[in-house]
């Protein structure tokens, strides 16, 4: 986390519970979607347990995440992480807050301020789920942009979305090892 001089560092957001009573509907239609082997992102230590499965070597077919990225100190990390563990042909279903806003005037200068004494902090900018997602190498097949009225202003805004990979990563005949190089099973 960048740390400016003279200001106390800027916390993690937290979603207020009215956003997730407001889209658990909907996440429970997306998980109803989900096929083969799922792995959802977890509510705590987001980094260590995609690290861990990436670890050992695990692969899934589609990766949940509900209103998970306001966790994750670098959105751009958490999407290639999620990349290292989704399989060739494998969907990234998310429900996600879309460009989180400063509550009042203040902080949008305390925000612009930052942004200009230090380079960029990972809280401050590059929060456009959608874009690191393209940024990641995943097509948007479905994007549905959404508020949620019973939600504090600056958490409205929230997407649905659906991606996948531009293109299956192919596995290096020379790295990989019988079956592995031919396809066979």
């Amino acid at each position: 986390m960048t740390r400016v001089a003279g200001l106390p560092p800027e916390p993690a957001p937290s979603p207020p519970p009215a956003l997730r009573a407001a889209t658990a509907e909907r996440y429970r239609e997306l998980v109803a979607t989900a096929s083969g082997r799922v792995f959802e992102l977890p509510d705590a230590d987001l980094d260590a347990a995609l690290a861990a499965e990436s670890e050992r070597g695990a692969r899934y077919d589609t990766v949940l995440s509900f209103i998970r990225t306001p966790q994750a100190d670098d959105l751009i990390g958490l999407v290639a992480a999620i990349g290292r563990i989704l399989a060739d042909e494998g969907w990234i279903h998310m429900i996600e807050p879309a460009g989180i806003s400063p509550a009042g005037g203040l902080d949008r200068l305390l925000v612009r301020w930052r942004r200009r004494r230090a380079s960029a902090a990972p809280r401050s900018s590059g929060r456009d789920v959608v874009s690191a997602l393209r940024a990641g190498g995943f097509t948007v097949t479905d994007l549905h942009r959404r508020e949620a009225a019973s939600v504090p202003r600056r958490w409205r805004r929230y997407v649905e979305l659906r991606a996948r990979r531009e293109t299956p990563r192919r596995v290096d005949p020379t790295a990989a090892s019988g079956s592995e190089a031919t396809g066979e099973q």
